[in-house]
């Protein structure tokens, strides 16, 4: 019993260390890419450098390592774009532990559920505000329309409404189609 909770210890701190190993090499690699940026010495990557930064294009080898170290790159991508100040940028050590998180063999926490749950109410909150605004929008044409109904309003030479159809003009009132001339007669 006693060897089997020794080579149990074993082999957790066997799989620890090479867990470090690779995310220390994940690390090296992303650092690298970074001073290629020339944002080594400043430590801040803009969005913008960010997306130079995971641009399958111009740096292949650093997406072949993420994908190597078991990443998720595409939730690293989404995730990190969200997490990008208005103004400013993320040091490159975030960007790191970010990568870190998304590795393959990283067991979801309460944290990466907070977090989650944070960003799921901040894009309900974005999606809040653009339907309040399509709606402000909405209200103000149906405004402008009741305004401006008088402009609409179609009459024909008796002072008839008419309703515009497929087939024509026709007067609501009379149940008669108005001629094109719109006299009022029945055809």
């Amino acid at each position: 019993m006693l060897t089997g909770v020794l080579v149990q210890v074993v082999q957790s701190l066997v799989s620890k260390e090479k867990e470090k190993a690779e995310t220390q090499a994940l690390e090296q690699n992303i650092a690298r890419v970074a001073d290629e940026l020339g944002k080594g010495e400043s430590g801040s990557l803009s969005l913008a450098e960010f997306e130079e930064l995971v641009d399958l294009a111009k740096h292949p080898e650093l997406i072949q390592s993420m994908h190597d170290h078991g990443v998720d790159i595409a939730a690293f991508v989404e995730h990190t774009r969200f997490a990008f100040p208005k103004k400013g940028g993320l040091l490159v050590d975030e960007v790191i532990d970010m990568a870190k998180k998304f590795c393959g063999f990283k067991p979801a926490t309460v944290r990466d559920v907070v977090e989650m749950r944070k960003f799921v109410s901040m894009e309900l909150q974005f999606i809040r505000l653009e339907l309040k605004a399509e709606m402000e929008l909405a209200g103000n044409m149906m405004k402008a329309i009741n305004v401006n109904q008088h402009k609409l309003d179609l009459r024909c030479k008796e002072g008839h409404p008419v309703l515009q159809s497929v087939t024509g003009l026709v007067s609501p009132r009379l149940g008669k189609r108005c001629t094109k001339d719109g006299d009022g007669r029945s055809q």
